[in-house]
């Protein structure tokens, strides 16, 4: 999953996707249990560096 994460940030053009882009297309494969994975792998993503959240736009990004 953070993998997905890491290379839809980097094939979009400001290299920034609406939280919410993740959050739908998670509830398709794994139903109430999407917004608790989606946390626990913005959190590693984050500890690990590969991308950064804003929580006042809800966006995930990549760092220059």
């Amino acid at each position: 999953m953070i993998r997905w994460i890491y290379e839809t940030l980097q094939r979009d053009d400001d290299r920034r996707v609406d939280r919410d882009f993740f959050l739908d297309k998670l509830r398709e494969e794994v139903g109430d249990f999407a917004e608790d994975q989606l946390d626990v792998a913005i959190s590693w993503g984050r500890f690990a560096e590969l991308f950064a959240y804003d929580k006042d736009t809800d966006e995930l990004f990549l760092e220059a």
